[in-house]
């Protein structure tokens, strides 16, 4: 039946050769006289090459079917490649009174953490947070590919990795030279879980795209004050697990 079938696809068949052969091509071969498209690929070795290629093989092209819905689905992947940088998400978890602390999340919020773990490339932290929690960074309490770990260590406090799933920075000018490297290397998405130093160290320099605050109903007078909300964020959404409020936030300067 793929001959009087039509596809609709949220993003724009590939052209080239990646982890895959071209998706366009396979399309053309199967005789799939109609494909509906949600959004082009921003990837440089895509970006409308795929609709040329299946418009030149005679297949009728719909672009831009539910775009705005596509774009959000793709969020991490067409952002990333429109910017030359990953996708920032940044998250940590803080006090009723603002102060940072590593006990406020619970067992279901623990696991909804490593969910958003799983839908990470790379997970980013300071030698600080590494030496100090010894972090396993990874997806434990989820069912979820483990992200690669990355550890920015400029006084080299940290021994050098030896298993393949972590890259330590040691020397960088600033985070833009370790997400353009991390870019290069194939990395679409990061996210941030250091301490506040490295979260204001992102904020201020504008590069995050998105937050994720999970924030506990009591008070402790802690020690570590959580970073302080710039004008670029807006908050998209709240929920409530386990009588936290877990806020997600755009950075509205970002949006794709």
């Amino acid at each position: 039946l793929l001959c009087n079938a039509t596809m609709y696809v949220t993003l724009e068949p590939c052209s080239h050769y990646g982890k895959t052969p071209p998706c366009a091509s396979l399309i053309i071969e199967k005789g799939i006289p109609r494909v509906v498209i949600g959004c082009l690929d921003p990837f440089e070795k895509v970006a409308g090459r795929g609709v040329r290629m299946l418009k030149d093989a005679g297949v009728e092209v719909v672009t831009g079917c539910l775009e705005k819905e596509c774009l959000e689905l793709n969020e991490k992947f067409v952002a990333s490649h429109r910017r030359k940088r990953p996708f920032v998400t940044l998250k940590w978890a803080e006090s009723a009174d603002g102060y940072i602390d590593g006990k406020i999340s619970t067992p279901l919020t623990s696991m909804l953490t490593h969910r958003l773990r799983a839908t990470h490339d790379a997970i980013l932290v300071g030698s600080g947070t590494v030496l100090a929690d010894n972090p396993r960074l990874d997806t434990r309490l989820y069912a979820g590919h483990s992200p690669l770990r990355v550890i920015l260590d400029r006084r080299g406090r940290v021994m050098d990795a030896v298993d393949g799933t972590t890259i330590i920075y040691r020397e960088f000018s600033s985070l833009n030279d370790v997400l353009e490297d991390l870019y290069k290397r194939g990395i679409t998405s990061v996210l941030v879980e250091g301490g506040a130093e490295l979260h204001r160290s992102f904020i201020d320099s504008g590069l995050w795209d998105a937050m994720r605050i999970e924030r506990g109903c009591k008070n402790i007078n802690g020690k570590v004050k959580a970073p302080c909300l710039s004008s670029d964020c807006e908050v998209d959404s709240v929920d409530i697990v386990d009588m936290n409020r877990i806020i997600n936030i755009k950075n509205v300067n970002t949006l794709i």
